[in-house]
């Protein structure tokens, strides 16, 4: 077994659009690293946005996407990989891959759609009936012996219609389950709708029923479409990204004050407004008093160390304090 990667004279566009059995598989190493580092991405992100902010149904996506990476990640390599690690001659060993990784990611299916029905919960503040757990797993056992089953026989007898059968059957499942907790969402949003999640939530549950659709059509009905089948991994792991950017930007909005826990103190509004702090400076004042370094600060605001030390700087200059320690026994004296 061997790597061969070769790379043919070829236009620009011809690289990407008119895919060559050479070019094939360069391309697919490099969509599949790029792959890996917007999985890496979202995952960081969602959790510097939970140790931010402090929301359950952050962490409950962060478990989520780490789970949907994982299986991704396998699924990925037994479909796409196979045909780079191995020669045309090596047929027998790409068949056994593919059964072997799926295998292997299976598990991560259940447990990514189950995170996703917890997630949905969190959203409603509602608790998931005991007997629809109970089925909801009792399915799942029932899919998981169908595939070992139908993975014995294909490795035994080459039976590839019963192993690929039985995982279309779960990934219809998974669709089904995803939709009824989307339905659920859709059905219960309206309690919610005075919560401070109730519009991350609102465009979490369409935006993941029109990408949960768009995704199975493409990939089941139109898989080869405008000949980029070799970049559905990079579709598939870029598709949590957008929640995550919408989160951050409406958490940033709407929950710093919040968050900093002083949002409401009038002897600070009416200081900050005699000295001319901007929000902006409000913000950076709040963070160093709560003990958080630069970095952190930066963290949480988005922006670079360098920018917090010359915020830090003018804050100085305006209130008229030396350093963070007289800053911060000004602060708490306003505050107290």
């Amino acid at each position: 077994m061997h790597l061969r990667i070769g790379l043919r004279k070829t236009s620009f566009i011809s690289f990407f659009y008119c895919p060559g059995p050479e070019t094939m598989d360069i391309r697919l190493i490099i969509n599949y690293c790029l792959s890996i580092v917007l999985a890496i991405y979202a995952i960081t992100l969602c959790y510097q946005l939970y140790k931010n902010y402090q929301f359950r149904f952050l962490l409950l996506y962060f478990y989520y996407l780490i789970a949907v990476s994982i299986y991704g990640f396998f699924a990925w390599t037994g479909e796409f990989m196979g045909g780079c690690l191995f020669e045309t001659d090596q047929i027998t060993e790409l068949h056994a891959l593919k059964p072997l990784v799926s295998l292997i990611a299976y598990p991560f299916i259940p447990l990514s759609v189950y995170l996703f029905i917890l997630l949905i919960r969190e959203f409603l503040n509602k608790n998931v009936p005991p007997l629809l757990i109970v089925l909801y797993w009792f399915l799942w056992i029932l899919v998981s012996i169908g595939i070992l089953l139908a993975t014995r026989e294909f490795l035994q007898n080459q039976q590839q219609h019963i192993f690929s059968a039985m995982h279309r059957t779960a990934g219809i499942l998974m669709l089904i389950f995803r939709y009824l907790a989307l339905n659920h969402l859709f059905f219960n949003l309206s309690t919610i709708k005075g919560d401070p999640k109730y519009p991350v939530a609102r465009f979490f549950g369409f935006y993941y029923l029109i990408a949960f659709s768009l995704y199975f059509v493409a990939t089941h009905f139109a898989p080869d479409v405008f000949a980029l089948n070799f970049a559905w991994p990079l579709v598939f792991f870029s598709l949590n990204l957008p929640p995550l950017l919408v989160m951050r930007h409406y958490l940033y909005c709407h929950h710093i004050d919040q968050y900093m826990g002083m949002d409401n103190d009038r002897n600070l509004k009416q200081f900050f407004s005699k000295h001319g702090i901007s929000s902006q400076e409000q913000n950076i004042i709040h963070l160093l008093f709560k003990g958080r370094s630069n970095r952190e600060i930066g963290d949480v605001l988005y922006i670079s160390t360098g920018t917090i030390k010359n915020y830090i700087s003018n804050i100085y200059k305006k209130i008229g304090v030396k350093d963070r320690l007289q800053l911060i026994n000004l602060v708490r004296n306003l505050h107290l």
